[in-house]
């Protein structure tokens, strides 16, 4: 995250508004509109999202960073291979330099994925009135008791995030 804080505060606090520099405002998540309806069938062509995904939300550094990791555990892999005849040494090798964390860059390459995922197959979740539920007497609303209950085992959230 520390590369989207530095963004921020930069086009918050340094920039001047004719150089990219925004004000900082909040805005709660249900009043932002979107032109891309990512949960609706009538969504968004791919090129679009693409676009609004990777340039407009600033989530290009996840791809490079992706491309990153990747690179360099490739390098590193390839590395170990030329320079270390016995297998006892390739694997020492690879075990501090390429897996050691236990392949912690396969989580950060899950992590950062997860946008880009989304961009290219996003979910498609009914209408806000199809979850609910009205009172006849009172007129409240509630939520269906089938939208309650979760709908994933361990298998779904293991392959949510590849």
């Amino acid at each position: 995250m520390a590369p989207f804080h530095a963004i921020t505060v930069i086009r918050s606090f340094i920039l001047p508004s004719w150089l990219g520099g925004k004000a900082m405002t909040f805005s709660s998540s249900g009043s932002i509109k979107t032109e891309l309806m990512s949960g609706m069938p009538g969504r968004a062509p791919l090129l679009r999202r693409l676009k609004v995904i990777l340039w407009d939300c600033n989530v290009l550094l996840h791809l490079l960073y992706i491309f990153f990791v990747i690179t360099a555990v490739t390098y590193s892999t390839s590395y170990g291979i030329r320079t270390s005849p016995l297998l006892h040494e390739l694997l020492v090798f690879l075990l501090t330099h390429a897996f050691w964390p236990p392949v912690l860059w396969i989580m950060c390459i899950a992590g950062c994925w997860v946008p880009i995922k989304y961009a290219i197959w996003p979910p498609t979740m009914p209408q806000r009135e199809e979850l609910l539920v009205r009172d006849e007497k009172t007129g409240t609303v509630r939520q269906k008791e089938e939208w309650k209950r979760q709908r994933f085992g361990i298998w779904g959230a293991v392959l949510r995030e590849m």
